[in-house]
C-alpha cells in the first residue's frame, strides 16, 4: 500500500476543516473480494490504511490553509486498557484521558489500528503546533436507521439478529450504543466551535441500563415489536465455550471479539457538553435500536421469513470438531497411561482393573 499522499487534494480545494472518517473496515463480504495480497496481509493492511489515511488528511490540510482535522475515532483507541482489566459497569467509567494498551497487531486488530491512527495525529500535531487545529471523536457501537444499503459495521450486529446470521443464534457479547445522528451532530459541533480542539467521547451516558446492551437484550426487545414478527430473529446465545473454541482456532477470526463478552466500564461522554455544550438528542437507545431495525429493513438488509441457517451448521460443525479434538486427544492419552497402570497393577494384586479405572476417570476430571 502507497502512502496515499494527495489523494484528497481535489476534495480539499476551497475547504475550511477536515473531517477525516475513511478507515478500512471491510464487510465479510467485500474482504472475499479482496486482492489476495490484501487478504493475506489484512492486518497490517488495516494499520497502514489508517496511519496513511491520516497522514493524507494532514497533507491536504497544510496545502490547501485548512484550519481544523476532526477525525473520526472510536472508543477502541481509549479501551480496553490493562489498569481496568477484571473492572465492569459499575467501575469508574473510560475517558478521554485512557488509551488503549491491549491491543496489538492481529489481536483486537481493529482496536490497535484505531490508536495508532489517532495517536499518529495527536504526535504530529505536537511537532507542528502552529498546523492545523486537531479534534478526534472517539464513540462505541453506533445504533440509528442506515442511509444506504450497505450495511456498515456497527449496524451489522443488529442486521445479524434480524436475518439470523448464525441460525437461532447471536454472539454472547456486551455492546456500549450511542446514536450515529448524535456522533454526526458532535462532528459538526466542534468543528464550529472555537474550543474543539482535542479529545471528546461522544456517550450519552454510561448507565448500563441505559447504554449498555448485551445482543440477548436487543433480540428480547425486537421480538417484543409486532413489527418484526416476519422477520426470524435470533434468540439463543451462542455458547460462550462454542465462542471461544470458535474466536481461538478459526483463521480469520479475531480472538480479541473475546474482550466483550464480560461487561466492561462504560464511557464518560460529558467533556464534550460541559466544556463545548453540546446537548444529546438520541439518548434513548430502546428507540434508536427499534429505528435501527426499521433502517435495516427499509434498505433490505433483512428479508421477511429468510435466513441463513446454513451458517450456523457450518460454524456448529467446525466448533464441534474442534472440541472433539481436544477432548479426545488428551483422553486418549489417559487411556492409554490408565491401561498401562492398570496392567502393572494386576501382576502385583487382584484389583488392578479397578485401579485403572479410577486413574482414568481421575485424569478425566
Amino acid at each position: 500500500m502507497g502512502d496515499g499522499l494527495g489523494i484528497y487534494d481535489e476534495a480539499a480545494k476551497g475547504c475550511c476543516a477536515f473531517f477525516a472518517t475513511s478507515f478500512f473496515l471491510p464487510s465479510q463480504e467485500e474482504m472475499l473480494n479482496m486482492p489476495a495480497e490484501i487478504k493475506k496481509n489484512s492486518n497490517q493492511y488495516q494499520v497502514d490504511s489508517g496511519l496513511n489515511g491520516t497522514l493524507a488528511a494532514i497533507d491536504a490540510a497544510q496545502k490547501f490553509g485548512l484550519k481544523k482535522i476532526i477525525q473520526t475515532s472510536s472508543v477502541a483507541a481509549i479501551s480496553p486498557t490493562s489498569a481496568k482489566a477484571g473492572q465492569g459497569p459499575a467501575d469508574a467509567p473510560y475517558s478521554e484521558k485512557n488509551w488503549n494498551d491491549v491491543a496489538k497487531l492481529g489481536y483486537m486488530n481493529y482496536f490497535y489500528a484505531k490508536r495508532m491512527g489517532e495517536k499518529r495525529m495527536f504526535d504530529w500535531k505536537k511537532d507542528n503546533p502552529s498546523g492545523p487545529a486537531i479534534a478526534s471523536l472517539q464513540f462505541a457501537v453506533a445504533t440509528g436507521p442506515p442511509q444506504q444499503a450497505r450495511i456498515g459495521s456497527s449496524t451489522s450486529f443488529f442486521a445479524g439478529l434480524l436475518k439470523m446470521d448464525l441460525g437461532p443464534f447471536f454472539l454472547p457479547i456486551n455492546l456500549w450504543l450511542v446514536d450515529i445522528r448524535d456522533v454526526a451532530r458532535a462532528h459538526v459541533h466542534v468543528l464550529e466551535h472555537d474550543k474543539g480542539e482535542g479529545r471528546f467521547v461522544v456517550s450519552p451516558s454510561h448507565d448500563p441500563k441505559e447504554t449498555m446492551w448485551s445482543l440477548e437484550r436487543v433480540s428480547k426487545l425486537f421480538i417484543s415489536q409486532a413489527k418484526f414478527q416476519d422477520y426470524p430473529v435470533a434468540e439463543i446465545p451462542l455458547p460462550k465455550f462454542v465462542f471461544r473454541l470458535l474466536a481461538n482456532n478459526l483463521p480469520g477470526i479475531d480472538a480479541g471479539i473475546l474482550e466483550l463478552v464480560e461487561p466492561t466500564p462504560g464511557f464518560d461522554g460529558t467533556k464534550i457538553t460541559r466544556e463545548l455544550g453540546f446537548e444529546y438528542k438520541h439518548a434513548n437507545m430502546t428507540k434508536s435500536l427499534i429505528e435501527t431495525a426499521e433502517g435495516i429493513v427499509e434498505v433490505g438488509g433483512a428479508d421477511v421469513g429468510k435466513t441463513t441457517i446454513a451458517v450456523c451448521a457450518v460454524l456448529f460443525a467446525i466448533a464441534f470438531f474442534i472440541l472433539i479434538g481436544l477432548i479426545t486427544i488428551p483422553v486418549l492419552y489417559c487411556v492409554d497411561s490408565g491401561d498401562s497402570s492398570a496392567s502393572g497393577a494386576s501382576g502385583a494384586s487382584g484389583g488392578g482393573g479397578e485401579i485403572g479405572f479410577s486413574q482414568k476417570g481421575g485424569k478425566a476430571d
